[in-house]
């Protein structure tokens, strides 16, 4: 991963009235009396010092990242990031050559203002049809899987 050189912020800290603006969901959010008391009696609480409260991780995500907490090339080049991140799981389907880094280079280069919108779109295009290939060939192993476990099943049950 590279580093993320002139990642802007579109606001550098979070009130109280922002976030129930945003509309939080989860119940334990409900309330400004909820959200000071996870801000330890704060009002306002600056975008690190929010990465730390106790709660969800999924829920710290949802606080930061958005549109009005990031700016859309640092929001992109983190995508890029999470995505690579996880990309070693990528499996190829039999025939598929795309790599997830194929994409990644392309979506961290138009961040750069080194790629064309037409060059995100086509590497965008690759990524779907490879994963179109990915659930097909998921979808008929996984019968083929349900197939063998059944047999197996018969046979333990057969003994």
């Amino acid at each position: 991963m590279e580093e993320i050189s002139g990642a802007m912020m579109t606001m550098t800290k979070l009130t109280i009235d922002t976030v129930l603006g945003w509309g939080p969901c989860a119940p334990s959010y409900d309330g400004r009396e909820k959200l000071l008391s996870i801000t330890g009696g704060r009002e306002e609480i600056t975008l690190v010092e929010a990465c730390d409260l106790d709660i969800p991780c999924a829920d710290v995500l949802w606080l930061l990242l958005r549109a009005e907490v990031l700016d859309a090339r640092t929001a992109r080049l983190l995508a890029a990031d999470f995505a690579e991140h996880v990309s070693h799981l990528w499996v190829a389907p039999p025939g598929c050559t795309w790599q997830p880094s194929d994409t990644l280079d392309v979506v961290r280069s138009f961040a750069n203002n080194e790629a064309t919108s037409e060059e995100l779109a086509d590497a965008q295009q690759a990524a779907r049809a490879a994963a179109r290939a990915a659930r097909a060939t998921a979808s008929a192993t996984a019968g083929a899987e349900d197939e063998w476990q059944l047999i197996r099943l018969r046979e333990v049950l057969s003994q």
